[in-house]
């Protein structure tokens, strides 16, 4: 799992940089978030937040950088903000 994500967090600076430039594109300022399977306990998201550390994402376990939220609180989240017709 850190593999994959490492991989991800090169790639989106690496976009983020030709979009915004390199000195914004940078690890520290980035709030980042990613997503887990509703079925997935507290153990699991932990995981996911330990692989993420690995990957490079955030430089301390608790970093306030990283939210790990439920997809279907992701799929609410952006239906809000694109105003979703009912």
């Amino acid at each position: 799992m850190a593999d994959f994500l490492s991989f991800m967090r090169k790639y989106t600076l690496t976009q983020l940089g030709k979009e915004l430039g390199a000195a914004s594109a940078r690890v520290d300022n980035i709030q980042w978030c990613m997503t887990v399977p509703a079925m997935w306990g507290d153990a699991s998201k932990h995981a996911m937040r330990e692989a993420a550390l690995r990957a490079g994402f955030i430089h301390k376990i608790d970093s306030d950088a990283l939210s790990v939220i439920l997809e279907p609180e992701a799929a609410a989240i952006y239906a809000l903000d694109n105003k979703a017709p009912p």
